[in-house]
Parts: structure tokens; sequence; C-alpha cells
């Protein structure tokens, strides 16, 4: 049942736009400390990420953001790109850049958490790209946006909305901090392994061989992960080769790795690592996380890595004592890490399943709310 149907802006109590704000505009600088400033570019995978790029001391941070950012503050990015959405689900004394919108909701007629799945629904978006502009780049101003229509049900039918999509979200960001604090763990021990080693270059470690086109249409649904420049990419019902693999990108996003545990298809824009002898997937792996691929691009029209300049790449040697011990440990990591990405694609599918029929009202909450245990079970 809606009980609200009407423009964004009668649904909001706040709404912050730093279009044209710098910090010499207002007097000031960038500095290598202090308040971190969060742009467009931050805000991907539907949440900020941890990248930073400037940072204002606290003079600046009080004149920048006379109104703080706040817990259940929704981020929407304007341009460049557009329609990126984040939630903050605590305070944070942020500085919000240009391109980016902050929506604070109205109490008693709309849920911030409900906002930021309600943004990602096909009706709501289709109204902000209508109402969007640009030649080049596409982008949203304020007037326009807050126009936006929006059809609401009763605050306590958002709430149980937003919790229940939520559960899966809070899953979700708990398995990423499990993986990166999985990963930290074997790198600071692989550090403290090979300090004090000698040299070497990666040709001594690994070789790289081409991985193999499989197009989307080609693919059988399956289990096998398959694996672009950029990451996972979908799934096969074979493997190209056995796990445990390294795959680096290659065209696109260059020099970037990913691993995998099990079995995989990397396809015809990565590279896939083959070991030298005594050496260790993982170790090789680690050994490329410090060999700088990613600073590597060898064609300026479309970003290349040349396997023969990566090869000659000098990093510290992990032929060192203790070497296959640590292995045997890391590994267990290294497939923690794994199964927290596994359940993270799954979850999140879930999610993506679930958010168009909830907030149609195609599905029910307690209808949801079963199938969401039964994935976290």
């Amino acid at each position: 049942m809606t009980l609200f149907d009407g423009a964004l802006s009668d649904a909001l109590e706040v709404l912050i736009d730093h279009r044209g704000k710098t910090p010499r505009k207002l007097g000031g600088d960038w500095v290598d400390d202090g308040h971190r400033v969060v742009s467009a570019l931050n805000i991907k995978d539907r949440r900020v990420d941890l990248n930073d790029h400037h940072y204002v001391d606290a003079a600046m941070y009080r004149r920048w953001m006379p109104t703080p950012l706040a817990a259940g503050d929704v981020l929407l990015t304007s341009e460049a790109p557009l329609g990126e959405v984040a939630y903050l689900a605590s305070t944070e004394q942020w500085c919000v850049g240009q391109r980016l919108f902050v929506l604070r909701s109205k109490p008693g007629i709309l849920d911030g958490r409900y906002l930021y799945y309600l943004l990602q629904t096909a009706p709501v978006r289709q109204q902000i790209l209508s109402r969007a502009s640009g030649s080049t780049v596409l982008g949203i101003r304020q007037a326009e946006l807050v126009q936006v229509r929006l059809q609401l049900p009763s605050v306590s039918q958002q709430l149980n909305i937003a919790s229940t999509l939520g559960a899966l979200d809070d899953k979700i960001e708990s398995n990423r901090r499990l993986q990166s604090l999985c990963w930290k763990l074997v790198d600071t021990t692989y550090q403290h392994l090979v300090a004090g080693s000698g040299k070497e270059p990666l040709s001594a470690l690994v070789a790289f061989e081409y991985g193999k086109a499989l197009p989307g249409p080609a693919r059988v649904p399956g289990l096998v992960p398959v694996f672009g420049s950029g990451g996972r990419v979908g799934s096969h019902d074979m493997a190209l080769i056995d796990g445990p693999a390294v795959v680096v990108g290659r065209k696109g996003t260059v020099g970037a790795l990913h691993w995998s545990s099990d079995a995989c298809w990397p396809i015809d824009t990565t590279y896939f690592v083959r070991c030298g002898a005594g050496v260790p997937m993982l170790a090789a792996y680690m050994a490329l996380r410090h060999a700088g691929l990613s600073q590597m691009n060898s064609d300026s029209a479309v970003p290349g890595l040349n396997r023969t300049a990566a090869l000659t790449r000098i990093v510290a040697s992990p032929r060192v004592p203790g070497l296959h011990a640590w292995n045997t440990r890391s590994e267990l990591f290294a497939a923690r890490a794994a199964t927290a990405i596994s359940e993270t694609t799954r979850l999140a599918a879930l999610r993506d399943a679930l958010l168009p029929e909830l907030l149609s009202g195609r599905i029910q909450v307690p209808e949801a709310s079963q199938a969401i245990e039964s994935a976290l079970a």
C-alpha cells in the first residue's frame, strides 16, 4: 500500500551538493593526512571503496562540511559515473567532493537504507536517466534530481524490507572484511619470510601462458569460475587449468592479479601462471603482488601487459628456508578467502534477485526472509 506519492524533495531532510567546491576555492589546499575526501570515483560496487585520493585538515573540514555526514545518509553520484550509490551505516568525518550528492531522509516518511535500495530499482533509475543531460558525460543536476517521484509504503514496511536486504549486504560486507584480513595475514607473513633474501627476476620463478577465449554464448552453466582481466566474469562447466591458479590481467585491467583456489578458465584477455620448480603457486602470487605489474602499460591505445617486459621485474626471492611450511599454513587462509568470495558472489546474486521483487511488492518480506535464511544456513 502506497502511503507517500511525491517528489524526492518532499522526502528529504537534507541534500548536500558540493558541485564546484574545492579546497582552493575555500582558501586552502590538500594535505597529506587528515579528513578523507570522498569523490564519485570512490563509489563502487554499492559501497565506498578504501582507495584514498585526497585529504584536508580539520579547519578545511569544518568549512567544507558545515553539515557533516551522518549514519543513514545515502551517497549518489551525479556523473562520471551517474547513479552509483552507497549507504553510510555509521557517521563518518569525511568531506564530500564534487559529482556526489548526499541524501538524508526525512523521518516519518523515508528510511535511509530503504532509499539506498530504492535508488537501485529500474523505475527510479529510469527517472534519473531521463532527467540527466550532457553530450559527452551524462549527469544530473540537483534541480532535476529532486523532481524524481517516489512511491513509498509505510515506514515500518520500509524498515522491514531494508532490514531483510540489509542482512545480505551485512554478510557480504563481513565476507569482504574476512577476505581482506586473510590476505593481509598471508602477505605479512610472506614479507617476513623473504625479508633479507636475495633478488631474482620473475622469469626465474614463473612463466605466463595466454588464456583462451570463451565467449558468453559458448559458456555452459557450471561451477567453474571464468576469469577476465578485471576478475571473475562468469562460470562454465569445464576448466582450462587446475587450481590453485593465478590469473594476470593482460588487456584492459593491466597487471591485475586474481587468485583461484580451484580449477578455472582464464579467458584471452589474461595470462595464467606456470610456476618454476620448487615455487608454490601461492608464493608466486605473493611475489607477483609486489612486482608492480599494474604500473606497466605497453599499449597506449588499449592497455596491455607485455609478457617479456613483465618477467624482467626483479622481486625478493621466495627460495628460502621455511617456504613450504609457510605455504602449507597460508593456503588455509587463501582457501578461506576464496570461500568468502564464492559465498559473496552467491549472496549478491540473491540480493539482486530479491531487491526488485521486494520493492515492487511482488513478493513479501516473510517469503524473502525464508530464502535468505536458507542461503545463510
